[in-house]
This record gives structure tokens, sequence and C-alpha cells, in this order.
């Protein structure tokens, strides 16, 4: 565990600074109160701050626990790097198949396999969330927000029955 928080307290430290760095480039202060770039600026130092002090921690803990820490480490190293391995494929996936096969497909395959094959849940539970989490996307944005999203190979399907 230790790892994946140093990993993204360094990360959160890094985006912590490039916003303090984009948030200088604006005033932080005007004649009426706080302007564009003081809330930038505030959240970026909370970050920096935050994950300074995790940093130092995690640090703090390896040197004093060195030895444990090591075997912490390596023992779920093989499993975790398969499943950083798996996920980014799926997004891969996900974006490269965005657009020709259409959102309801796509997010659909995309939650059933994260679901099923990494979430361990079981093939009935995995397509009813999949299928229902996808659909209720797909109404809230073509419908409520009226955003169009990519149909890709349903978009016949999809146009003619809408059209009724």
């Amino acid at each position: 565990m230790a790892k994946k928080d140093l990993i993204s307290g360094i990360f959160f430290f890094l985006v912590g600074g490039v916003v303090i760095f984009g948030a200088v480039k604006h005033p932080i202060w005007d004649r009426y109160g706080p302007g564009p770039g003081f809330f930038p600026l505030v959240l970026g130092s909370v970050f920096v701050l935050l994950c300074g002090i995790l940093i130092f921690k995690i640090a703090a803990d390896y040197f004093r626990h060195r030895r444990e820490l090591g075997k912490e480490l390596e023992s779920g190293a093989l499993a975790s790097k398969t499943r950083l391995a798996v996920c980014l494929a799926l997004f891969l996936c996900f974006y490269l198949l965005f657009e020709s096969l259409g959102f309801l497909i796509v997010v659909s395959g995309y939650l059933f396999a994260t679901l099923f094959f990494l979430g361990k849940r079981s093939v009935k539970t995995s397509l009813a969330v999949s299928f229902a989490t996808a659909l209720c996307i797909y109404f809230a944005f073509v419908y409520a927000l009226r955003v169009q999203l990519p149909l890709g190979i349903l978009r016949d399907f999809i146009l003619a029955y809408s059209s009724r």
C-alpha cells in the first residue's frame, strides 16, 4: 500500500505544482476580491502541502521499517501489474472503438469487462449493471442534457426506432 501512496503522492504533488505555476500567470487578487488565479493557487498549494506531508511520512516509514516494506511491496507486485495492464488495455480498446461501435456498446463492454474480470462479479451481475449504467448515462446525456453521443453501428437501428 505504501508504494501506491508514494506514487499517488508524487503525482498529485506534481499536479499541484503545475496548477500553482498556471495560477500565478493570472491575477490572484483584483479590486473586487479574489481573481481568477486565487482558487487554483489555493488548490495547488493544498495539493502540494498535503502530498508533501504524505511523501515525507512514507519516506520516514520506509527508512524506519525498510525490511518489512520491501517484502510487502514484492508480494503483490505481479498481480497489481497484471491488473494495471488489463485496465490500460481496456481503456485503449474503449478509446479506439468508441466512435465506430458507439457509446452504448463500448461502455457496456468496458463496464462488463471491468466488473467481471477485475471486480470478480458474476456474469449476471456484471451484465445487468453494465447495460443499466450505459443506458442511464445515455438517456441522461441525450435527453436531459441534449448532448449527442456516438451511436456507431447501432445508429440506423436507434434512429429508425426513435422516428416512430
